[in-house]
Parts: C-alpha cells; structure tokens; sequence
C-alpha cells in the first residue's frame, strides 16, 4: 500500500475547515492586530511596522508549530503513523 502525503495533507486540512478550528484561528489572528491599529492610529501609540510584523511571525511559528502538533497527535491516536514509518516507495 503506497501511503500519498499529499491527499493525506488536504483531507486534515479540509477536516480543520470543517471542524471550524481554521477559521476561528484565523478570526482570532485579526482580532489583535485591528487593536494594534485601532492605538497605532487614534492615541498614537509608539508601535511602528516592525512590532506588527514581529507580532505576526510570533502567531505564525506558533500555529505551525500547533498545528504540526496536532496532526502528529491525531496520527498516534488513529495509528495512521505506522502507515507513515512503514511505507515504501514501489520504484
């Protein structure tokens, strides 16, 4: 049995849709940075692009770092991961 990462990939992906994890993260990333905004431009606060962007790389590696965490979880408790360490490649 070939094991295809790619299908693999997109049917996680389509099931974090589906479970509303990925949008409620992304609803969730926008919430602090239209407050960062909401000072930078009426009280004039001392933030410039550079802590915006600090930020958002922050929140980046994080949701990697979650999100590997994740789908390597949901692996071990399905025992897909032994699909995974067990495939060979038929040349």
């Amino acid at each position: 049995m070939k094991f295809n990462i790619t299908s693999y990939v997109s049917y996680n992906l389509k099931r974090l849709i589906t479970r509303g994890y990925l949008p409620l993260g992304l609803f969730v990333s926008i919430i602090p940075a239209s407050i960062m905004c909401y000072f930078i431009l009426v009280n004039s606060a001392p933030f410039t692009i550079k802590h915006i962007s600090n930020f958002y790389c922050m929140l980046g590696i994080t949701a990697m770092v979650l999100q590997s965490i994740y789908l390597i979880n949901n692996d071990f408790s399905y025992n897909t991961i032994s699909l995974i360490y067990n495939s060979k490649k038929i040349d």
